[in-house]
């Protein structure tokens, strides 16, 4: 078992981390520390809710490899590592990890292991944390720089070894940056309204304020009352519980309303920005404040091609750069299921299809996710009898036209037959 192997199995302890995952951040100005590094971000819900969505919808969808023979693109076996990754690893975890580690770090890196052949017997991911990405210095002056290499714990592996699967990407950056780094000022805000949340309702904060007394209680005095007031009527058991007070002593109220403050209209705001920057649509982390019945099923398909492609696309570049399938194979990852309208819409559309002679019932089931029909009655396209090419005055005759011919229909009843009419002067 190589070295990386060992590595990854041991599912990513600190000693192996050479970068740091929790790069702290701290405001300035206001006097509050917050630490919204990556792992303090993974904390917030709605961060979670994104990055956790996306992983699971991209390692859930089926893929293909396919090779492109003239104008047809053949379907081919799955290779054994995207059946199977390596023994511990579905192929649904392959890319559910791929997706996070993006969203993440911003960076993605596959650790392939190889048979004494050359062959791909696994394939892991591995933390991109623990991965250190470089490039040689020009040995002399006017040669371009070395390829790109990697570091691990020390240990050095070239692109024969590693895939890199970076996100979006800087020019003249070697790693892909992370949203989560990028958007620490709006982060650490959501963390503040988290926690201002927090400190409001743990410490009952419906009494707030401040109580006057005609008279100077002297600094014991002070804090006895202060200590017996807070005692029964700070946290939540004693929220709106009434309170007595003696010797001319006065309450009065200082807390600023939540609506005043916009605490609520803050938080979701917050949510809908972090939806932006990690490109799910609102209604996928269940904010449906603005959703319809008529436009959540065009935000789905927003959803597949602005949210889920361009990291699927990212994988299936990377795949074919770093050599894994055959030559002239490429893999797709399918988005039909994702796709499918309504009943009444999908069904409309299968009937255009069939209609117009793009689509057989065989293809149409097979969307559907039914075998197709036996005996090859499901292979037959259809084609219009009343279109003819423009420019032409008559249609040669196709195989509907003559399927009817065959039966001994008039050929001056069949449209694409049927003599064009002469207009008279």
């Amino acid at each position: 078992m190589s070295f990386l192997r060992k590595m990854v199995k041991a599912q990513t302890t600190e000693q192996y981390t050479t970068l740091t995952s929790s790069v702290p951040y701290y405001s300035a100005g206001n006097g509050l520390t917050l630490n919204v590094g990556r792992d303090r971000a993974m904390q917030l819900a709605t961060v979670w809710a994104c990055i956790k969505i996306r992983a699971e919808e991209i390692g859930g969808l089926p893929v293909d490899v396919v090779e492109r023979v003239g104008p047809a693109r053949v379907q081919k076996p799955l290779p054994t590592w995207l059946q199977r990754p390596n023994p511990e690893t579905t192929r649904f975890e392959l890319f559910e990890r791929t997706s996070a580690s993006i969203d993440h770090d911003g960076n993605a890196f596959w650790y392939v292991e190889r048979d004494r052949l050359g062959r791909i017997a696994e394939v892991w991911v591995v933390p991109p944390t623990a991965v250190e990405v470089y490039r040689d210095p020009p040995k002399r002056k006017g040669d371009p720089p070395g390829p790109k290499q990697f570091r691990i714990d020390k240990q050095e592996y070239t692109a024969d070894d590693i895939v890199h699967i970076s996100g979006f990407t800087l020019p003249g950056k070697l790693r892909g940056i992370s949203p989560l780094d990028q958007h620490r000022h709006t982060l650490s805000l959501t963390a503040a309204a988290e926690e201002y949340g927090e400190a409001f309702f743990g410490n009952g904060a419906v009494m707030s304020g401040v109580i006057e007394h005609p008279d100077d209680p002297g600094p014991d005095g002070a804090k006895r009352m202060q200590a017996s007031f807070s005692r029964d009527h700070a946290g939540l058991d004693h929220a709106h519980k009434p309170g007595v007070l003696f010797g001319g002593a006065k309450w009065v109220q200082l807390t600023i309303p939540n609506d005043t403050a916009q605490f609520l209209e803050t938080r979701r705001y917050q949510r809908e920005d972090i939806c932006g920057i990690l490109r799910v649509p609102p209604h996928k982390v269940q904010i449906l404040d603005r959703a319809t019945f008529s436009n959540i099923e065009h935000q789905s398909i927003e959803w597949v091609t602005s949210g889920l492609m361009p990291t699927t696309s990212r994988i299936e570049a990377a795949v074919l750069a770093a050599g894994l399938l055959e030559r002239g194979e490429h893999l797709k990852f399918k988005f039909q299921g994702l796709l499918r309208g309504d009943t009444i819409s999908r069904y409309a559309a299968y009937a255009i299809a069939r209609q117009w002679g793009w689509l057989n019932v065989d293809d149409i089931r097979e969307l559907e996710d039914e075998n197709p029909l036996p005996d090859g009655q499901g292979q037959i396209y259809l084609e219009p009898m009343n279109m003819v090419p423009a420019g032409s005055q008559t249609e040669p005759a196709g195989p509907a036209a003559k399927a009817l011919l065959a039966v001994g229909v008039d050929p001056s009843l069949i449209p694409a037959l049927a003599a064009p009419k002469v207009q008279e002067d």
